[in-house]
């Protein structure tokens, strides 16, 4: 039997006898797996043309792109709130600001000279956290409670001794001091100060600078105030007096 065309190859009868077998249930699957096997190869062969036609475009880096900058979502936690902050800095323009207002000031240049003339090692420090001078003794739950319960606050002043510890604590009231809250913060700091064995000194905001001063100055060079503690070594050198 000749062909003379493709055409004439696909519609002239097979040259295999069309018998019972033949044309049985195997026969039937066989031209299943064929045509699953002619689908497949033409589908890899499509997505092979359509990669060469579409190439992927490469990502671009976190570098090149502002919005890339944004934490991903599979990230840890910690590392998203940090890339969030850093994002947040970038955007944002800083100046430096007083760290106390006039009142305070005037204040803390008297509590300065008074720390200063009094010796024994002492030292003046503003807006200081809480947590970075007391501790709660222990473990367990009850003293991570007492530890949250200080975290966000502070003094308005601190006085610590040659070793660098708390000696006194100077809460100044100044104007409009009892808002929001102020008189419960200042009880828990008061009654945490107590309790760790320093010295509590409250101002008013009427006094004079002259005459905080003499308060401190009292407390530092009573003959019971504080004074460096000889089972700890000095931290800072003493003041010249």
């Amino acid at each position: 039997m000749s062909f003379t065309s493709l055409s004439d190859l696909l519609i002239a009868p097979l040259p295999i006898p069309l018998d019972a077998a033949w044309l049985g249930p195997a026969s039937a699957t066989m031209d299943l797996l064929f045509l699953a096997l002619v689908v497949a190869i033409l589908v890899a062969m499509l997505r092979r043309i359509l990669r060469l036609v579409f190439p992927r475009r490469p990502r671009a880096r976190s570098s090149e792109t502002p919005q890339d900058t944004a934490p991903r979502k599979d990230a840890p936690a910690p590392n998203r709130h940090a890339a969030r902050h850093m994002a947040a800095v970038d955007a944002a323009a800083f100046s430096t600001v007083p760290l106390m207002n006039k009142a305070e000031y005037r204040i803390f240049r008297a509590l300065e000279n008074a720390v200063r003339t009094s010796g024994s090692g002492y030292r003046l420090m503003a807006q200081t956290s809480l947590q970075e001078l007391v501790r709660p003794t222990g473990a367990g739950s009850s003293a991570k409670a007492a530890n949250y319960a200080i975290m966000a606050k502070r003094l308005d002043f601190a006085v610590i001794d040659a070793t660098g510890h708390l000696a006194v604590a100077i809460e100044y009231q100044g104007a409009g001091h009892y808002q929001k809250g102020a008189f419960i913060r200042d009880a828990i700091k008061r009654e945490v100060v107590r309790k760790a064995g320093a010295e509590w000194l409250e101002l008013n905001a009427e006094i004079e600078p002259e005459n905080a001063a003499a308060r401190l100055r009292a407390l530092l060079i009573r003959p019971t105030g504080f004074q460096p503690r000889p089972e700890r070594p000095r931290a800072f050198p003493p003041l010249a007096t």
